[in-house]
Order: C-alpha cells, then sequence, then structure tokens
C-alpha cells in the first residue's frame, strides 16, 4: 500500500506528511518536533517497505489505528515510509502486530 492511501486510511492531515531524504535518520533520533507544539514530538511506530505486502501493510495500519490516535507520515517515496504518533507503541503490541503479519506471510 502507497504512502498516499495509508495516510488516508489513518487520517494523516495534510500538515502531517513530510518528505525526507531518509527515514532511517528519523529512526535513529528517534522523534521530531510537531509543529508549533513545545515539548511534544512524533516518535516513529512502524516503517513500512518493500519487504511487506498489501495485506500485511493493512493488518499493521489497522491494528496500529485501533491503539493509537494521532499519526503523522514521513515518506522517501510513495513505498518507503515511517508511520509515526504523539504516543508510543507498547513493545508487547508490536510484537502482537509481528506475529500476525508472520502468520499471514506463511499463508
Amino acid at each position: 500500500m502507497n504512502v498516499t492511501k495509508a495516510a488516508r486510511f489513518l487520517e494523516v492531515q495534510t500538515r502531517n506528511i513530510f518528505p525526507v531524504p531518509s527515514i532511517n535518520s528519523i529512526i535513529r533520533v528517534g522523534k521530531i518536533p510537531r509543529l508549533e507544539s513545545e515539548g511534544s514530538f512524533w516518535t516513529p511506530v512502524w516503517k513500512i517497505s518493500l519487504k511487506y505486502n498489501k495485506d500485511q501493510v493493512m493488518t499493521i495500519l489497522a491494528m496500529v489505528k485501533k491503539k493509537l490516535h494521532n499519526f503523522a507520515i514521513a515518506f522517501e517515496n510513495e513505498d518507503n515510509y515511517l508511520i509515526m504518533s504523539d504516543e508510543r507503541l507498547d513493545e508487547g503490541y508490536a510484537d502482537m502486530i509481528l506475529s500476525k503479519i508472520t502468520k499471514e506471510e506463511k499463508r
């Protein structure tokens, strides 16, 4: 699923979609400031790339949307993007997502 469809699914506001030269640099830093909101940051939630098929991406997006509420997206191109939120995704829930998409991959 490309970045445009993902942004629509997550209901990301246009001002919260960021073209970047490298999403890996954001992952290393661990956060980026939110617009005009001192002390508030977007934190990386999940990196989407071509290694995931359409069903896996839909599973990731649906599960993330169920748990978190405010989203932003940083993207290199239509197929490589980083879902971010103003909340952190806890490790246990991330493991549940991984488990579910791994099962889908084996089908």
